[in-house]
């Protein structure tokens, strides 16, 4: 059975920033997945045109989820020494600059090189989504968030 939430108990301003960032650390994550999703489609495409070989498409991958991990657990380790909310106005721009990019190069060492950076930011803007989400959100909202952004 799901519990109504009484909102007259929760600080109206924690309420309003809580659910802002909770639509939109998700859109952002459900985005980055898409974007992600898209070079999935297109790999066969990709290694036809430049006559690649598997492994040299899926090093692209590789490189993402290594740099990925890396600044997920800095993150973890500065998360509270940092001013987060600017870490995210910086970070997912940067990202969404760097993913657009990605239709602009020639040879699959610029896949590589923008995948690696895709990594990096991307790692930063679901750390500072999941940052965010459980210091502003509500407690009594808190699953509501985590279903949203387990939905990307």
């Amino acid at each position: 059975m799901i519990e109504r939430v009484n909102l007259s108990n929760i600080d109206k301003n924690r309420h309003k920033v809580g659910k802002i960032f909770m639509i939109t650390c998700s859109l952002f994550y459900i985005l980055s997945v898409a974007a992600k999703g898209i070079f999935a489609a297109e790999i066969h495409y990709i290694r036809d045109i430049w006559k690649l070989t598997e492994m040299q498409v899926e090093l692209a991958n590789t490189l993402y989820f290594i740099t990925y991990g890396l600044v997920q657990i800095i993150l973890f380790i500065f998360m509270e020494k940092i001013n987060i909310i600017k870490y995210a106005f910086i970070t997912v721009p940067i990202s969404a600059i760097v993913s657009i990019a990605m239709g602009l190069v020639t040879g699959i060492e610029g896949v590589w090189v923008l995948f690696a950076l895709v990594g990096v930011f991307q790692a930063g803007m679901w750390c500072t989504c999941n940052y965010l989400v459980t210091k502003y959100v509500p407690r009594k909202l808190l699953p509501s968030a985590n279903k949203l952004l387990a939905s990307g």
